[in-house]
């Protein structure tokens, strides 16, 4: 049979209310726990990442380099031509300026790096100085001349007058044979760095006479037989002075010509100029009607055909006045004329 619900309901709401009533008198709170016996408050602590590093410092920004300055456009080479070579006539040695062993062009140095822009560049380098000459007092000199021409033997008087003043010069020569007739020749001009500069030159073989004038403003010489002018070498002297120019610079510097040294001198006469290239030949004892005198002998040798033989023998002694001259033609004509005697001109 069935418990009845009503009498079931009551006694539940009993019941709850008696322990509603007992929590109701108990005292306010159950006395503490030992402190052994209560469990350690649970701390909650934060652990934070270390701090990371401080940044390295930015790396040094490189300088900026300067722009690399174009470099010049080079300019395109001509290749030579054989239209282009120089002839052999225009290829000379010694470029047709009195100069002596020690002259010659050294060999060419290493170019010097170019100074930074903006600053003052070097002087040039000076000028190389003239060689020195010793022109010799004023003297009149006579010589015995004796010749072969045309297959004959030939006997003449022949003298050399010349003076200067240490400004000016005059020259006078002359060949005179019985029932030949004479020849003269004259040189007049100035005395400057280079020893005699030449103004005019006169040959007269008979009755008329032909010249060259040294025009040094114009770098020419002109002719009166209206030949075609040439151009004016530094040094350049006549075919009369070129004999008193040569002794002068031996006596200048003796120890500049050594034996087998070269003076190369534009030799101008009545129709064009040439190169005469003479060399220092060993010195000799000569025996001449004035008497033995040492000498020393410049040798000009043919260089090409219809060309001439010059020998000059200078007497240190008096002053390297030239006291034998010995001319060849190549078919074996010449003229020999050896100093007989001298005199001083006022």
């Amino acid at each position: 049979m069935g418990i009845p619900t009503r009498p079931l309901l009551i006694l539940s709401a009993a019941v709850l209310l008696a322990h509603l009533a007992a929590l109701h008198w108990l005292p306010a709170g159950l006395p503490d726990a030992p402190a052994a016996d209560r469990p350690a408050p649970f701390e909650v602590r934060m652990v934070l990442p270390p701090p990371p590093p401080p940044p390295a410092p930015p790396p040094p920004k490189p300088r900026p380099r300067p722009a690399p300055k174009p470099a010049p456009a080079k300019s395109e080479e001509k290749v030579p031509q054989a239209q282009d070579l120089p002839g052999p006539d225009a290829i000379d040695p010694i470029a047709s300026a009195v100069i002596g062993p020690s002259m010659a062009p050294a060999a060419a140095a290493p170019a010097e790096p170019e100074p930074p822009a903006g600053t003052a560049e070097p002087p040039a380098p000076p000028a190389p100085a003239p060689p020195p000459v010793g022109l010799p007092a004023p003297a009149h000199l006579f010589y015995d001349a004796e010749g072969f021409a045309k297959g004959f033997n030939w006997h003449a008087k022949s003298e050399l007058r010349w003076q200067q003043d240490g400004q000016n010069y005059q020259l006078w020569t002359e060949v005179s044979a019985f029932l030949i007739g004479s020849r003269s020749q004259t040189s007049t001009g100035r005395i400057g760095p280079l020893g005699l500069q030449p103004l005019r030159f006169g040959d007269k073989p008979r009755r008329s006479e032909q010249a060259a004038h040294f025009d040094y403003e114009q770098g020419r010489v002109v002719f009166s037989s209206n030949a075609p002018e040439v151009a004016l070498a530094p040094g350049a002297q006549d075919r009369l002075s070129v004999f008193l120019q040569l002794g002068a610079l031996l006596a200048g510097d003796p120890a500049r010509y050594p034996e087998g040294a070269a003076i190369s001198v534009q030799t101008v006469g009545t129709r064009d100029a040439e190169n005469w290239l003479f060399t220092v030949a060993h010195h000799e004892e000569l025996a001449l009607p004035v008497g033995a005198l040492a000498t020393v002998r410049l040798d000009r040798a043919p260089r090409k055909d219809y060309d001439t033989r010059v020998e000059v023998w200078y007497a240190p002694a008096l002053g390297f006045l030239p006291v034998r001259i010995r001319i060849t033609q190549q078919n074996g004509d010449y003229v020999d004329q050896k100093l007989r005697s001298m005199g001083n001109i006022p």
